[in-house]
């Protein structure tokens, strides 16, 4: 893919994905678990299985809890 993610997630539906990290988008469809890891970060446990952790970062927390209530 030629685009970066910042370009990427700027195309797809807000509603549905969400940009995770550095690495990753998510559709929260694909979300099966979230677990709490470290402190104050959430692992995010997709299917089919990323062989990568897919954290989020304290900081953006509170915005991923908006994003899945909505």
């Amino acid at each position: 893919m030629s685009s970066s993610l910042d370009e990427l997630i700027r195309t797809l539906d807000p509603f549905r994905f969400y940009r995770a990290n550095r690495q990753f988008i998510i559709n929260i469809s694909a979300v099966t678990q979230i677990l709490v890891y470290g402190k104050n970060q959430l692992k995010i446990v997709v299917n089919p299985k990323s062989e990568d952790d897919i954290l989020i970062s304290k900081n953006r927390v509170s915005e991923f809890k908006k994003w899945l209530e909505q």
